[in-house]
């Protein structure tokens, strides 16, 4: 915990009530945190919510419309 906390710049107090689910992650930390563990960011937004990840990661990196319809 300790380690993913640094990796992303969180307390590691904080980092612990994310992973318990009493505080929300900061959706632009995914990033750091998915290349931290070594998975793709959608492992750890989804798949509760599949289009609300894809909004998401839209959103986190930058992408447009166009840019998801290209990549399909």
């Amino acid at each position: 915990m300790t380690a993913a906390a640094d990796a992303v710049g969180l307390e590691r107090t904080f980092m612990s009530r994310c992973f318990a689910g009493t505080r929300n992650f900061p959706a632009e930390l995914i990033p750091l945190l998915a290349e931290f563990l070594e998975v793709d960011p959608f492992t750890l937004v989804g798949p509760e919510d599949p289009r609300a990840a894809v909004v998401e990661l839209a959103r986190l990196y930058k992408l447009t419309a166009d840019d998801l319809v290209a990549a399909s």
